[in-house]
């Protein structure tokens, strides 16, 4: 279960980046060409081992893509999803649960 999500996750962040660095966004590439792919996972949905071997793996792999996780609450993240999707500062990545991907798809 644990390289599924990871293989996921990881799938995602590259799709997001690539797809960062093909629409010419400028606010998604930082200083040196680094590409900062936004990535928000849940509470308790990794552990903080996991979470940082994710992204130390991963940057080392795609050393032009830093990956910035920040953790949400479950409590009212369908709002909190809501407003960020209708803003022009999305996250790239947005983990959802199960019961709330019918809203977002």
């Amino acid at each position: 279960m644990k390289y599924r999500l990871l293989a996921g996750v990881s799938a995602l962040v590259t799709a997001a980046a690539l797809s960062a660095c093909s629409s010419g966004a400028d606010d998604a590439e930082g200083a040196g060409g680094v590409t900062t792919v936004d990535v928000w996972l849940m509470r308790d949905s990794v552990s903080a081992a996991f979470q940082k071997e994710f992204t130390e793996g991963f940057e080392a792999a795609h050393p032009d893509i830093d990956v910035k996780i920040q953790i949400q609450e479950w409590d009212g993240i369908g709002q909190k999803i809501t407003a960020a999707l209708a803003s022009n500062d999305a996250p790239d990545v947005i983990e959802a649960g199960n019961t709330q991907v019918a809203q977002f798809a």
